[in-house]
């Protein structure tokens, strides 16, 4: 029986011809063949846009030819940035995401370090972003369904090309959060659907496999490349799961190796609590050397940055 209310994806003639995308009606690799044939086919007919190097090109002008956070008289660097996000963001959802979310079923709200919600989570180990919507409500419907992407301000973080890349980074992630929330069913009969798709943090086998598509489909035709930390989220998962990882996995879901280990060292107290034997040393062997990963700073990203654009400012107040 077909769930009630069905909302019909725009891009539907195109992709499924006369196949509905059901709100909170698929199996999430269902959800996830439907993101993989999506995006290829944007990648394959997209044309020329000239909104998204418009969009870059205002910013820098607005930033006036400073590249590090800076704050004008009657422009700050947060309204900036949340300018270009705003922008990008609808970029998103007319592209990648075209006809996933009608008018009205998605929002994006941006967290400015001097806001409230900013302070109170402040001590959180992860201030990226979340994404919730309501379907925890009883009677939520297809037809009623609306969901938020919230991400925060990184002020630490003072080069503004890299500032921007975590933080677009941060609202893609939500958004592939954000998909699954409004397509995958998650009634208790799909209790194995959550744990081999969604996973016990979101962050399972089919969430990684969306995120590293749209990582892919970024780059290829806007070009920008940016990273949706997906890393640090498989570590949080095989924590949660309380899960040893091997080579051929972290290989699999191609995944920076350092990153991860450095995300699992994090977790480490932890670690000894759920009863998985832990042992820092095994993540920081490499070959028959050891490489010296204690102390290192996340940087958000799947790459190796320059450093130095991510160091923080000691006159940042926070």
């Amino acid at each position: 029986m077909a769930p009630i209310n069905q909302i019909v994806c725009h891009l539907r003639q195109a992709l499924h011809p006369g196949e509905m995308w059901p709100l909170m009606g698929l199996t999430p690799l269902q959800v996830q063949e439907r993101m993989d044939l999506l995006l290829e086919t944007f990648e394959f007919t997209s044309e020329t846009d000239k909104s998204w190097t418009t969009a870059t090109e205002q910013y820098n002008k607005n930033n006036r030819g400073f590249t590090t956070y800076t704050n004008f008289p009657g422009s700050s660097q947060v309204s900036r940035d949340f300018d270009l996000l705003t922008k990008w963001y609808k970029i998103f959802n007319q592209t990648i995401l075209k006809g996933l979310f009608p008018p009205g079923t998605l929002d994006f709200h941006f967290i400015p370090s001097e806001s409230l919600e900013w302070t109170r989570n402040r001590d959180r180990a992860c201030l990226d972003g979340y994404a919730v919507s309501n379907r925890q409500v009883c009677d939520t419907t297809p037809s009623t369904f609306k969901a938020t992407v919230v991400v925060f301000e990184k002020p630490r973080i003072r080069c503004n090309v890299a500032r921007i890349k975590v933080t677009t980074g941060n609202l893609l992630h939500e958004l592939a959060h954000a998909i699954l929330e409004a397509y995958a069913c998650a009634c208790q009969r799909c209790e194995k659907n959550i744990l081999e798709g969604e996973g016990l943090t979101g962050h399972g086998p089919v969430w990684m496999a969306i995120s590293r598509k749209i990582e892919i489909t970024v780059l290829r035709v806007f070009g920008y490349r940016c990273w949706l930390g997906r890393s640090q989220s498989l570590a949080h998962e095989h924590h949660a799961a309380r899960h040893r990882h091997t080579e051929k996995e972290l290989s699999f879901f191609e995944v920076n190796e350092r990153l991860y280990c450095e995300a699992r060292m994090d977790f480490a107290q932890d670690e000894n609590l759920s009863g998985v034997s832990f042992d820092a040393e095994d993540f920081a062997e490499k070959g028959d050397g050891v490489e010296d990963i204690e102390g290192l700073e996340s940087d958000y990203s799947e790459d190796d940055e320059n450093e130095d654009d991510m160091v923080e400012s000691r006159n940042v107040k926070i």
